[in-house]
C-alpha cells in the first residue's frame, strides 16, 4: 500500500518503477494491489490498476482472475473514457466499447 499511494502522481518515470516493483509480487498479492488501485477516486491510480491487470494478463499471470476483476470494475463504474476504456477494452476484448456504453 506505501507504494500504491505514489501511484497518484503522473510521474511517468515514477509511475512506470512502482508498476514494475508491484508486479514483482506473487499473483494473488498483485492482483490484490491492482484491486485496492481500482477502488480509488482519483483516475492515476485506477489507471495503474488496470496496467497492472494488462501488464498480467499479456505475461498469463493470473489471467481469469485479472480480466474478472476488470469486469467487476467496468460494471462498477459504467462507461469509462480515454485511456481507462482502451484499457477495460484490451482486458475484455469479447466486448467491444461502444456495446458497453
Amino acid at each position: 500500500p506505501h507504494l500504491e499511494r505514489l501511484l497518484s502522481r503522473k510521474a511517468s518515470d515514477l509511475r512506470r518503477s512502482v508498476i514494475s516493483l508491484l508486479l514483482t509480487q506473487p499473483d494473488g498479492a498483485a492482483l490484490n494491489s491492482a484491486r485496492r488501485l481500482l477502488e480509488s477516486h482519483d483516475p492515476q491510480p485506477r489507471l495503474a490498476g488496470l496496467e497492472m491487470l494488462s501488464h498480467m494478463v499479456k505475461r498469463d499471470r493470473a489471467a481469469g482472475p485479472c480480466r474478472t476483476v476488470a469486469a467487476a470494475y467496468h460494471d462498477r463504474r459504467g462507461p469509462v473514457a480515454g485511456k481507462e476504456a482502451w484499457l477495460v477494452d484490451s482486458l475484455l476484448p469479447q466486448a467491444p466499447a461502444q456495446t458497453r456504453a
